[in-house]
């Protein structure tokens, strides 16, 4: 009865061999696949994090939008310099496809950077010093693994110098005008991407 419903076919000679194959194809495929889609997905969080904290910052023109905010989880996502090293790399190691996403990147994220630097200076250092120190971060970061995409843009000039760029840093990092953990968080950013 089980040979009626299951008859007993041998398949041709290489039948099996040739459907493995086709098997292990399909499944390299997929795992390109699901590899340049996990590859992008980083940048692609990071791009859309970024227009988002550019959309509120029109809302809010008159001083830039601070970390650990309500609803400023944009603005965390955009600022951390360790997000921003890991969208640079993938952008940097990245490929052909990547053109459009990186000149966006580095349009929209300079002004931003400058923002906070501006906002820290006009303060004179009393607020604002979380959101400099990570705008720090991401330059450094910007400049060790974008070189030579920085080269091609003009508008990346201010984070160009990386000398001069470290210089800050470092004295930033053993001044007393920035608060400890923010001291602190500088000098492990230096360590990383100084």
């Amino acid at each position: 009865m089980d040979e009626a419903i299951h008859p007993t076919v041998s398949p041709r000679p290489g039948a099996q061999r040739a459907g493995f194959y086709f098997c292990l194809r399909q499944r390299r495929e997929n795992h390109t696949a699901l590899s340049r889609r996990a590859k992008l997905e980083p940048v692609t969080q990071y791009v859309y994090a970024l227009r988002a904290a550019e959309q509120r910052q029109i809302a809010y023109p008159d001083e830039p939008l601070w970390l650990r905010d309500e609803g400023g989880r944009s603005v965390d996502t955009t600022l951390n310099a360790d997000n921003a090293a890991m969208v640079f790399y993938a952008l940097a190691n990245g490929g052909a496809g990547n053109e459009r996403i990186t000149n966006e990147i580095l349009n929209t994220l300079p002004p931003m950077l400058q923002r906070y630097e501006e906002a820290y200076e006009k303060s004179q250092g009393k607020w604002y010093q979380d959101e400099y120190v990570e705008a720090i971060g991401v330059q450094l970061a910007m400049v060790n693994m974008l070189p030579a995409k920085l080269a091609n843009n003009a508008q990346t000039n201010q984070a160009g110098n990386k000398n001069t760029l470290v210089a800050k840093a470092n004295a930033m990092s053993r001044s007393e005008q920035l608060k400890a953990p923010a001291r602190e968080r500088l000098q492990v950013l230096l360590r990383r991407y100084g």
